[in-house]
């Protein structure tokens, strides 16, 4: 197995599509649909990297990053359909380590 991967999704298509693939490639993926489980399962799982989605019912995904990057140095990658320049800035300066958007 290659790792654990905490994927944070509330779009069940592309939360569907990106675990498959992950799965596929030898990952253990856990999957959920808001910042605030995110934060429950990264205390829960010694987690590899978190692929962390910005628009999130509850706390959005850049508040979780900070939180994230608060306790743990655990690689995050944001995919996120905000596409505008400053918010790629902000993703990255809150402690994403690459910013990717959506469609991908």
């Amino acid at each position: 197995m290659a790792g654990t991967v905490l994927l944070v999704e509330d779009e069940p298509s592309v939360g569907e599509l990106v675990r498959a693939y992950l799965t596929r490639d030898g990952y253990r993926v856990i999957w959920v649909r808001s910042g605030e489980d995110a934060l429950t399962e990264l205390d829960r799982h010694p987690v590899r990297m978190v692929l962390l989605d910005m628009g999130l019912p509850g706390k959005d995904g850049f508040d979780v990053c900070r939180e994230i990057r608060a306790k743990s140095q655990v690689p995050i990658l944001m995919l996120t359909a905000l596409d505008e320049e400053p918010d790629r800035i902000v993703g990255l300066e809150v402690g994403a380590e690459d910013y990717l958007t959506k469609p991908f």
